[in-house]
């Protein structure tokens, strides 16, 4: 998960065959975050670019649809990889005969998305996902695309009703949360950001909010000067416990004084889905609450 997270963070901040036939998109249809135009039907092949949308797409359709992912989504081993998220192999994406290829703005590089294309191949790019908002839109879009709108629009039917009945437990009053995305620098989340949206949700206020940037990193002394409430770790494998254990280093603030130091797991904080996002909101509550 960590290595994605760095994947993520890369893209925010190839080889030569014959080009098909079918390069041409539909001329109607629905619109991607490039402008480009394809028809809503049901994809028999399918590969995935981005272990978000890997998510979005098991929620919607079978995963036999699936053909490949990245090496950083969560598949059952038969689903072959076609290589990490930045860079994908162009070999093995074309050996897979996709009917159409899901991709990000925020975690794939343009440059590949432009040799695919080329290629003949059929790349649908979603969006920010920096809100709510953005991350239902997206999956509404891709339910939209996938011709299964209507079972896309029924799961985030479902999904607000639980945030809903989740938020009816935020605490009265302030709350300030320190999130940790990174060891050394101290990388955190700003604002226009899914974790600050989370956060917000939560009823709390992210220390960061005010950050210059969407990935800022912080010292000790201005996280001791903001004095968190809350300190929440995005797992970060064998990092996890030296990264909790600084704190102890710094009793003075508040989350550090009263023990509300957590880990989140990485794919909460790093993989903008729905579920993610409801799962994330739930559990900040449950802590802000104990």
């Amino acid at each position: 998960m960590r290595k994605y997270f760095y994947a993520l963070l890369l893209g925010l901040l190839i080889t030569g065959c014959p080009a098909r036939k079918d390069a041409t998109p539909d001329t109607t249809g629905l619109a991607d975050a490039t402008r480009i135009v394809y028809s809503v039907r049901t994809p028999g092949r399918i590969i995935s670019l981005a272990p978000a949308l890997t998510e979005n797409l098991k929620l919607i359709l079978p995963l036999d649809r699936l053909v490949g992912r990245t090496d950083y989504c969560n598949t059952p081993a038969q689903i072959p990889s076609v290589g990490n998220i930045m860079e994908p192999s162009i070999e093995r994406i074309l050996a897979l005969n996709p009917d159409i290829i899901l991709a990000t703005k925020e975690a794939n590089q343009p440059a590949v998305i432009h040799k695919l294309r080329e290629l003949g191949l059929k790349v649908f790019v979603f969006g920010e996902s920096d809100s709510w908002k953005m991350v239902q839109d997206n999956f509404l879009l891709m339910g939209k695309l996938l011709g299964e709108e209507s079972k896309a629009s029924a799961i985030l039917s479902n999904l607000n009703q639980q945030l809903s009945k989740v938020r009816e437990h935020v605490p009265v009053g302030s709350c300030k949360v320190f999130i940790q995305l990174n060891n050394n620098p101290l990388m955190t989340a700003g604002n226009n950001t899914f974790i600050n949206d989370i956060i917000k949700h939560t009823g709390c206020r992210n220390i960061a909010e005010d950050a210059a940037n969407k990935w800022p990193v912080f010292n000790i002394e201005e996280v001791i000067r903001r004095a968190p409430d809350l300190i929440i770790i995005s797992e970060m494998g064998e990092m996890t416990a030296t990264a909790k254990d600084m704190w102890r280093n710094f009793p003075d603030i508040p989350a550090v004084k009263s023990g509300r130091i957590y880990v989140m797991p990485a794919e909460l904080m790093c993989q903008p889905t729905p579920d993610n996002f409801v799962k994330a909101v739930s559990q900040i509550i449950e802590w802000n609450t104990k």
